[in-house]
């Protein structure tokens, strides 16, 4: 039996069945265990759809995805100008930067990605986030594991891991 996901204007942008998340935009699939939450589903930015899972635990993990068209040349650059992308993006949080030895390439489901934790300063307590980016020739996919206390950065990145290793990304 399928589940429909709430979202965005009551307009989820994916669908879980039979134990699977599936994007109706993207083909994106991943299991959601029994005991997993899904807390959000729907529009994004960038004209992106974005949902967000949780173990059970206090870390939840967003998976923002988008149909994007990417020749097979084009996916390295990609991907080395994302982390950068990013940090332009938040500018505007203290201290925020990229751990440059935690920049590691990737392969996930047979697609190239790249990982990286970055550190910020949120309220004077050190913060991290954990993201790793994939591109295929038609889906550009960043999941992400935001407002991690710093400290937490090494068991977080295992559970983080073991679900992003479980994608299927078109």
């Amino acid at each position: 039996m399928a589940t429909r996901l709430g979202g965005v204007h009551n307009q989820p942008a994916g669908l879980v069945q039979n134990g699977r998340y599936r994007n109706k935009r993207t083909g994106l699939e991943f299991p959601i265990p029994a005991s997993w939450k899904t807390a959000y589903d729907g529009a994004s930015s960038d004209d992106g759809d974005m949902v967000g899972v949780s173990d059970g635990s206090s870390i939840a993990i967003g998976v923002w995805m988008r149909p994007e068209v990417s020749t097979p040349a084009e996916i390295p650059e990609k991907l080395r100008a994302s982390p950068p992308a990013k940090v332009k993006m938040n500018a505007e949080i203290p201290g925020f930067a990229f751990r440059p030895e935690s920049i590691q390439n990737r392969i996930i489901g047979g697609q190239q990605a790249v990982s990286a934790v970055a550190d910020f300063v949120d309220n004077g307590k050190k913060m991290a986030a954990i993201y790793t980016w994939i591109y295929t020739a038609k889906t550009h996919v960043v999941f992400i594991a935001q407002e991690l206390p710093a400290a937490d950065v090494p068991a977080v990145q295992a559970r983080f891991d073991q679900f992003v290793a479980t994608v299927v990304v078109p």
